[in-house]
């Protein structure tokens, strides 16, 4: 998932990974850099509702109901939000977006 996307070098994105890590990064101009990270089984053809969400220069991971991750930072305000994968295919459904 994508928040406060500018342009490909300026964003929020949450990520599982399937080396058993959950995400939480920024990139900006172009560099990436890891907010929060935490170990999370992840493993082929198993579902997890995921949220995403940014308030302020607050930035929320949840899976399922559990809060897993938290960065704080506010080098980005503003931008649009959404689906992302990276070298990995993904199916998304119920995909509900609240903006501010």
């Amino acid at each position: 998932m994508i928040v406060r996307y500018e342009d490909e070098y300026n964003y929020y994105y949450g990520v599982l990974k399937a080396d058993g890590r959950i995400s939480l990064r920024k990139v900006a101009n172009g560099t990436v850099t890891i907010l929060d990270e935490a170990a999370f089984p992840v493993a082929a053809n198993v579902s997890h509702t995921v949220r995403l969400e940014a308030v302020g220069s607050s930035i929320r991971m949840y899976v399922g109901r559990w809060l897993y991750l938290e960065g704080e930072d506010d080098a980005l305000q503003t931008g649009s939000y959404g689906l992302i994968t990276n070298d990995a295919s993904a199916d998304f459904d119920n995909v509900k977006a609240i903006g501010p």
